[in-house]
């Protein structure tokens, strides 16, 4: 969580894995990252509620993920900015933002959990604002959340004409 805050870079260690050989990978990316000063510019497309808010440094073979929603269709060419090495670089992409895509459950459910960290992050969670923006959250996406939670409730009928009190009534009659 420290680098992501930080704008920053961690390498995860499995127990299998050389602790060296990770360390002088982090070492390179850090050190020496591939892109800087990274920015995205969204152009007209409708975008909201993106996150991280600030993009970090990319060492090589580094991936950037950045999660958000869109309010509605559209299409556009979106630009990615930074450095390279030092020197100015941009990239423009198409998009799509189709105006409704089938499979796209967990994805909202991603963008949805994102949302609500960087709610309570942001130090927010006293405010009723944020305690609102929460639960409303967790119950359109099914999440749980300091507000939130969910109890699986049976409300099906089971009926036994032979109940224990009924058989016990019977045989002392």
């Amino acid at each position: 969580r420290m680098a992501d805050l930080g704008r920053g870079a961690f390498v995860f260690v499995r127990p299998d894995d050389s602790a060296d050989d990770a360390l002088e990978a982090f070492r390179s990316w850090v050190t020496l990252p591939y892109l800087t000063d990274l920015s995205i510019d969204w152009g007209a497309l409708p975008v909201a509620d993106l996150s991280p808010d600030k993009l970090r440094d990319l060492g090589s073979g580094q991936t950037l993920t950045v999660v958000g929603r869109y309010l509605s269709a559209g299409e556009g060419s979106v630009v990615i900015r930074g450095k390279l090495g030092g020197r100015y670089w941009e990239q423009t992409v198409r998009v799509v933002l189709p105006e409704r895509q089938a499979d796209s459950a967990a994805l909202s459910a991603v963008w949805a959990r994102g949302r609500i960290e960087d709610l309570l992050r942001d130090g927010g969670a006293t405010l009723e604002s944020v305690k609102a923006e929460v639960i409303a959250l967790g119950l359109a996406y099914r999440l749980m959340s300091p507000y939130t939670s969910f109890v699986a409730v049976d409300d099906s009928r089971v009926v036994n004409a032979l109940s224990p009190m009924k058989a016990i009534a019977r045989d002392q009659a």
